[in-house]
């Protein structure tokens, strides 16, 4: 099973392949804030450290949404992910644990 890493908090949780970031989010309260859930608020912007490529592709309209955060590598909005394989991730304005 796919691992999700939360680098804000250094929780590791297992989900099945197909899982919705935004529906486990909120049915385990992993400390993501959600605004409209359909990805046209932005509130959810996370960075993808690791396992970009085993997310579906960012829609044009997650893009749109997107436009006005090119500065940041690797954003995605939760909202909209669904988990295919390992991801570490955190939400934007949170820091990743050190791991010094």
């Amino acid at each position: 099973m796919p691992k999700i890493t939360f680098l804000s908090t250094g929780e590791i949780k297992e989900v099945p392949d197909g899982t919705s970031l935004l529906e486990y989010s909120q049915s385990t309260q992993a400390g993501i804030p959600f605004g409209c859930t359909v990805g046209s608020c932005s509130t959810c912007t996370v960075v993808v450290t690791e396992g970009a490529d085993t997310l579906d592709p960012a829609s044009d309209d997650e893009l749109d949404t997107l436009e006005g955060c090119e500065d940041i590598a690797n954003i995605r909005l939760a909202c909209c992910l669904t988990i295919h394989g390992d991801v570490s991730l955190h939400p934007v304005d949170e820091k990743p644990l050190s791991t010094n």
